[in-house]
């Protein structure tokens, strides 16, 4: 009985020590190619140029879009663990919800069809002041009433900016509280792993 366990155990070893470097070999290739793991494409984000702090938002987001539609934590990780754990999921769930359902609602009011943009035909690039400086700005619209709506406008997007601004940077928080729980969790086939391993570590001391 000793010596067929001893020899299963001896092959077992062998095969391992002539698959291990074919295995890791085709991991080394795979993350090259098919699986970058470590590149994050964002969906979210159209070509062209985003501010770095717009970026965030989107990269973070991204995260926690390929956790749940990737790696389908739902269906290998219990959640109901313990309390903090079940919490977690709530909370994973309520961010995916606001930002595949709630963030792309958001509407600039400056888009707003009913106020047309006035057209910028003179002015220069101010380096000292890094901005477009026009003269005569008011010329530019078509009448008095037009200038108070677009400047009405302006002032509801620049207070509708700080206001995504500062929702974006609370659940960036609420997802960084949750981080632990995007990574080292014990999952379903890890319980059953280590019970059948523990059941039969057991059986083995019982025969001895």
């Amino acid at each position: 009985m000793e010596t067929s366990s001893s020899n299963a155990s001896r092959s077992s070893e062998l095969l391992h020590s002539l698959t291990r470097p074919l295995h890791q070999a085709f991991r080394w290739v795979g993350y090259r190619t098919w699986n970058k793991h470590h590149v994050i494409k964002i969906h979210s984000l159209a070509p062209g140029w985003t501010d770095m702090d717009e970026v965030l938002i989107h990269a973070m987001s991204q995260i926690l879009c390929n956790f749940i539609e990737k790696e389908k934590p739902a269906t290998v990780i219990d959640w109901n663990s313990d309390e903090s754990t079940a919490k977690a999921w709530v909370e994973i769930q309520a961010l995916y919800h606001w930002w595949k359902n709630e963030h792309p609602k958001r509407v600039d009011p400056i888009t707003d069809d009913s106020v047309s943009c006035p057209k910028i035909s003179r002015g220069h690039f101010d380096i000292q002041k890094d901005a477009y400086v026009v003269r005569d700005f008011g010329s530019l619209f078509k009448n008095p009433e037009h200038e108070q709506l677009w400047k009405q406008k302006s002032d509801d997007s620049s207070a509708w900016e700080k206001r995504c601004h500062e929702e974006d940077t609370a659940m960036m928080r609420r997802l960084i509280d949750i981080r632990d729980f995007l990574g080292r969790i014990v999952t379903k086939w890890q319980k059953q792993r280590f019970f059948c391993t523990l059941v039969n570590a057991l059986g083995e001391q019982s025969e001895h």
